[in-house]
């Protein structure tokens, strides 16, 4: 199964359907939202992924509440975790998603995850703690050191991920 991890997007709602639409180009079956959406304008692009989308909301979401509100209208496969963390099982693997890299590489430490899906920083990486990959896939609004605007890709089948351009291609930092 292929996982498309999308952060930080911070209104641009563009950007945002850009990468909804190259997510499902490279056959993403499932979407993790790892938070800042800003307003719900972002929620209406988010939610026209084809398939389960899992939430978890940052420090710039200001209106939860309409967020919820319009996703849960144009998608019925929408799981929010309001608690700032969503943790689940799928496809075999253990997930985390956090926005917060301090709490998403410590949950990646402890090897109770295969997979901890993180934002904030806007720094797109793949690190390895143990089993364990911990993910950020950058930001579809701004990203920092001039990298390029970016999401990711993780298969659960071979236990790797991409970070992939807004179009699609691959990211190589």
């Amino acid at each position: 199964m292929k996982i498309a991890i999308l952060s930080d997007s911070h209104d641009n709602v563009k950007n945002t359907e850009i990468a909804v639409n190259s997510a499902m180009a490279l056959n993403a079956e499932v979407l993790f939202f790892c938070g800042d959406f800003c307003s719900s304008g972002v929620g209406g692009f988010l939610a026209k992924f084809k398939g389960p989308i899992y939430v978890v909301f940052g420090n710039n979401d200001a209106d939860r509440v309409r967020i919820v509100d319009k996703m849960k209208s144009l998608n019925n496969q929408v799981k929010f975790f309001y608690d700032g963390d969503g943790e689940f099982e799928l496809d075999g693997k253990r997930i985390a998603i956090n926005h917060y890299p301090l709490y998403a590489i410590a949950l990646a430490r402890t090897g109770d995850y295969d997979l901890v899906a993180f934002g904030h920083d806007h720094t797109p990486r793949i690190e390895k703690h143990g089993n364990c990959l911990a993910i950020n896939p950058g930001s579809v609004e701004r990203n920092n050191d001039d990298v390029a605007l970016s999401f990711a890709i993780y298969d659960t089948t071979t236990h790797t991920a991409q970070l992939h351009k807004l179009d699609g291609s691959i990211l190589t930092i």
